[in-house]
């Protein structure tokens, strides 16, 4: 059977062929904003499949269709920012990119000596910068330059509030707001707790478990949980 590394574009699904494996692999990687789904073990490029192919073949390999065609890329998936962990090491503070956040917060805790600081809300990763560029590229990732975040001012009555993302959930001891991260990330994290049920009637999400087991779980992913008040300070959201 030929080796063949399956990507997602704007235009659908399909295969790269023509080579071998880790050949192409290194042709996926430097494409712009590659992105590896561990879950579905496919590669999302956002770009067009005529961009792609052009890269594809100029290396020497070929793009066919995919017998088990998917959904195309959406067009918030093509827009979305890459996903990220950021990581301080001994060269400053960086950024993992080139997979799902899943994955990538796996290959971290596989680090030795890697400590969460959730303080500051990143992970501290000791030893030569060097080794670890080679032990992420061993899976698919990427060290980059953490961006720094820009804060523009603006007159305080010009300022808008903006809803921090949050998910209600019910334990056993009563009902929490899972906070800490973007939406998506806290979906992922309350539906890897074992017995999650959601309540549509509630708009909450039910755990059979107590909070500080739940608060472990979500600890370790660099997120937290905070008590329901009388009155919120956004809407629930499930």
């Amino acid at each position: 059977m030929q080796e063949q590394i399956r990507i997602r574009t704007q235009d659908g699904q399909y295969l790269i062929i023509g080579g071998d494996f880790q050949s192409m692999l290194r042709v996926v990687r430097e494409l712009p904003g590659r992105r590896f789904r561990g879950d579905e073990k496919i590669w999302e490029i956002p770009a067009r499949i005529e961009e792609v192919q052009r890269a594809v073949e100029a290396a020497g390999f070929h793009v066919t269709a995919d017998s088990e065609m998917g959904h195309a890329l959406s067009p918030a998936a093509a827009r979305r920012e890459p996903e990220q962990v950021r990581i301080r090491t001994s060269e400053g503070d960086k950024a993992v990119v080139g997979g799902d956040f899943k994955s990538m917060l796996a290959v971290i805790k596989e680090l030795e000596g890697r400590q969460w600081l959730a303080a500051e809300r990143i992970w501290a990763v000791p030893g030569p910068v060097s080794e670890l560029v080679v032990a992420l590229a061993a899976h698919g990732l990427q060290l980059v330059d953490a961006p720094e975040k820009v804060r523009t001012a603006a007159p305080k009555a010009e300022a808008a509030p903006r809803r921090r993302d949050q998910i209600r959930i019910r334990t056993q001891d009563g009902d929490f707001w899972v906070v800490g991260g973007p939406f998506s990330q806290m979906l992922e994290a309350v539906k890897a707790l074992e017995g999650r049920r959601f309540v549509s009637a509630d708009k909450l999400w039910e755990l059979p478990l107590p909070s500080a087991q739940v608060a472990q779980a979500l600890a370790d992913l660099g997120l937290a949980l905070e008590p329901v008040r009388a009155t919120p300070d956004a809407e629930p959201q499930g």
